[in-house]
């Protein structure tokens, strides 16, 4: 009985060895933190579409405003033009399956296209998530 024994704890183990070997790390970016979008920030940049046209933005012309409860405010030259949820999270580009920080505007009754995300310093980056999409750059003014 005692070699059974150790047959089957042998068994187990490599069976648990296997098991863990190939397993695979999760490739998604790593969720940011929620505050790291907080604050106001003006549009400066939008540079794409099919043409590939990139136009520099007067300050003050377009502005997002992301507050710590998960609501952004657009504004258009100061006017407050809309304002819906948002959810961040590490995810795939439903474009092209690569792992990527996304946005995801959250309106009852409408489909958004999410947006990657990329914020360094004082600098927000947001890229559509479709062929022939703009990039927007953004900086923090609050």
């Amino acid at each position: 009985m005692n070699q059974r024994s150790s047959l089957i704890y042998s068994l187990f183990f490599l069976l648990l060895t296997a098991v863990l070997v190939s397993c695979d790390k999760d490739k998604d970016v790593a969720t940011p933190k929620p505050n790291i979008l907080v604050g106001r920030w003006d549009l400066y940049q939008t540079s794409g579409g099919f043409a590939g046209n990139t136009m520099e933005i007067a300050a003050g012309t377009s502005q997002l405003e992301f507050t710590a409860d998960s609501t952004v405010r657009f504004y258009d030259k100061g006017k407050l033009v809309d304002t819906r949820q948002y959810s961040v999270r590490a995810s795939t580009s439903p474009a092209d399956g690569t792992p990527a920080q996304m946005i995801f505007y959250i309106v009852p009754g409408a489909r958004y296209s999410p947006q990657h995300l990329e914020v360094s310093n004082d600098q927000l980056i947001l890229t559509d998530d479709m062929a022939d999409g703009y990039v927007h750059r953004y900086r923090r003014i609050k």
